[in-house]
């Protein structure tokens, strides 16, 4: 909504409007299915609507998703690789990245996170394009599709 003010953008394992559906299906009526922040509740149709009108093109800003790297969730795995691999396709400008924790990136593996919010403040101050996966990680967490030994 403020591309004047939006310099670069880092998704973290964030949700993604194909989640709305299999979570409906999955929690049913039940308030546990409810996507809360801050302990308010969100009017998830209506930001899946927004999603789908004004951020589904990004342009060129540089754009950082990090994906966790463990799965707690009850969707299956592969709608959330899926779904994290989208986001990144939301601009002709990103990194997909993954990380070596849990959901929550900032406690589990806060060194990929200051890489990335790294990456992506460098991209936007010198309108170079955001670095591969390999070279913005440096050996230090994995990219998506690759395995740890």
């Amino acid at each position: 909504m403020y591309p004047n003010e939006t310099s670069g953008l880092i998704l973290v394992d964030s949700s993604h409007e194909d989640e709305i559906e299999p979570y409906r299906r999955y929690y049913g009526d039940s308030p546990e299915g409810d996507w809360v922040d801050g302990g308010d509740r969100i009017d998830i149709d209506a930001t899946a609507r927004a999603l789908r009108r004004i951020a589904r093109d990004l342009g060129d800003l540089p754009l950082a998703v990090v994906k966790a790297g463990r799965y707690e969730d009850v969707l299956t795995t592969r709608l959330w690789d899926r779904t994290q691999a989208d986001l990144a396709g939301l601009s002709s400008n990103s990194v997909f990245v993954q990380a070596t924790g849990g959901h929550f990136v900032m406690n589990d593996d806060p060194r990929v996170l200051l890489t990335a919010i790294g990456a992506v403040a460098s991209s936007a101050r010198s309108g170079d394009p955001l670095p591969s996966c390999e070279r913005v990680l440096e050996g230090t967490d994995t990219c998506p599709g690759q395995t740890t030994n």
